[in-house]
């Protein structure tokens, strides 16, 4: 199985290790392992329930309640994966993974003083672990940030994630020829990486070099043809250049890249509302609502501004006498 594993060949892998749990069902790492190739293939509740039967199997055996955690994590149970990754340092203090997601987790509940102290506890085992330098980053602003982030990259040059928040957090502090200087080091060394190039372009953009900036986005849908941001802008710049055509159909192929993007279903609806089509750009504001997070007020907010001022409400029909 585990060979398998290591060929990529999951399907292969899990045949294996189900010939190793109808031998011995109460084979701990067996059942771990499976969890992990089932989540690989895209089958949560199957592996959520070998993870579980890990545990029960061997209460003291702390992977299977990281790998569970990750698994809740991203399934949307956050407080479930707390209550895993903080199990799993009982177990293994010194498990960095497991202080890593728990403050990977943490930060996605907003709660940031303890995602602090997880990262920082991640580091503390492991200092060369760059996604904890970088996710710290994102919890701090200014100076403090920049150094998280170029902690990252010092580490691994190759981290475009963290050039790229580097990039972002000095544009904030108005410091944009660090902010491209930051970008291009991204592009330097992952030459495919879509967000520098998107980034480039955004910074392009709010100096007025419109050719330069549409070249960017251009050159970020090369690389990666699914990244709809950069689609988006591309239709944006479109727009406010006049071209509406072309607008329209770059909006289009936003959604078309990721059919969830709800910022090129507002703009498709905001352009079809000025060219006189309210029920089309109707349809487009409903489906970005659906695709917009109730807690996203202001995003809502925005949103359904733009459908009322588009869209008549319809008018009551009077009663007879």
């Amino acid at each position: 199985g585990r060979i398998r594993a290591r060929l990529g060949d999951s399907e292969g892998a899990v045949a294996y290790y189900e010939k190793a749990l109808a031998a011995d069902a109460g084979n701990c790492v067996a059942h771990n392992n499976i969890g992990y190739e089932l989540y690989r293939l895209g089958r949560t509740e199957d592996a959520l329930k070998h993870y579980r039967a890990a545990i029960e199997a061997n209460p003291l055996f702390a992977l299977p309640r990281i790998n569970l955690g990750i698994a809740l994590h991203d399934a949307g149970d956050a407080y479930g994966a707390v209550k895993e990754f903080r199990a799993a340092l009982e177990l293994d203090p010194a498990n960095a993974g497991a202080a890593y997601n728990l403050g990977r987790t943490l930060a996605a509940l907003d709660e940031v003083r303890d995602a602090f102290d997880a990262y920082s506890k991640a580091i503390a085992i492991k200092p060369d672990f760059v996604e904890a330098h970088n996710n710290l980053g994102l919890l701090l602003k200014d100076d403090a940030a920049v150094a998280c982030f170029r902690k990252a990259v010092g580490i691994n040059p190759a981290f475009a994630l963290a050039w790229n928040n580097l990039g972002n957090t000095l544009l904030e502090m108005g410091d944009t020829e660090g902010a491209v200087q930051a970008y291009n080091s991204a592009v330097r060394h992952i030459p495919k990486d879509p967000f520098a190039y998107h980034n480039l372009g955004r910074v392009s953009e709010s100096q007025g070099k419109q050719d330069e900036a549409a070249a960017h986005y251009a050159k970020a849908v090369e690389v990666a043809p699914q990244f709809a941001p950069a689609w988006n802008n591309l239709g944006c710049l479109r727009e406010r250049q006049g071209n509406m055509a072309e607008a329209e159909q770059l909006y289009r192929r936003a959604i078309e890249a990721n059919p969830k993007f709800a910022a090129g279903h507002t703009n498709l609806g905001r352009l079809m509302c000025a060219q006189n089509r309210p029920a089309e750009a109707a349809e487009q504001f409903d489906a970005a609502l659906n695709l917009t997070p109730a807690k996203a007020t202001e995003s809502r907010k925005e949103i359904e501004t733009l459908r009322a001022d588009c869209v008549p409400a319809p008018q009551s029909t009077p009663s007879a006498p």
